[in-house]
């Protein structure tokens, strides 16, 4: 029976994108944690465009790493009413500097890939 949150089975909408972006990346993962999500349109720039754009970061660990494991993903999901369609997923690694929490005009102090790739990128200004 669903819920009337849009997402079904009492899921939110950080776990709804976790659970949908872990169904299609093909990497095995336990221990997988929602960690950030957010949401928004396009319709400032693009009237014609409807659908609602959804950007999540989650952990995840490798069964049988020596290291603690701990990886860190994030993936944009689209929809028209809710999270449906994955349209990009990166792995992302604090440490190598490849994310950062100041490119997406959307997304204000989340995680994304430094590479850009996803809806509302800006392009980071190097330092001089």
């Amino acid at each position: 029976m669903a819920n009337n949150n849009g997402y079904g089975h009492g899921d939110n909408q950080l776990t709804t994108c976790t659970k949908l972006a872990l169904d299609h990346i093909d990497i095995d993962l336990e221990n997988v944690q929602g960690f950030d999500s957010n949401a928004f349109t396009m319709k400032l720039f693009d009237d014609k465009d409807d659908l609602i754009y959804f950007h999540v970061v989650f952990t995840g660990e490798t069964p049988g790493r020596c290291d603690d494991g701990k990886r860190y993903f994030f993936a944009e999901i689209v929809g028209k009413d809710k999270p449906e369609e994955v349209r990009m997923w990166k792995e992302m690694d604090e440490e190598s500097e490849n994310c950062t929490v100041e490119n997406c005009i959307f997304c204000t102090g989340m995680w994304h890939p430094l590479s850009g790739g996803s809806c509302g990128y800006k392009r980071k200004k190097k330092k001089n």
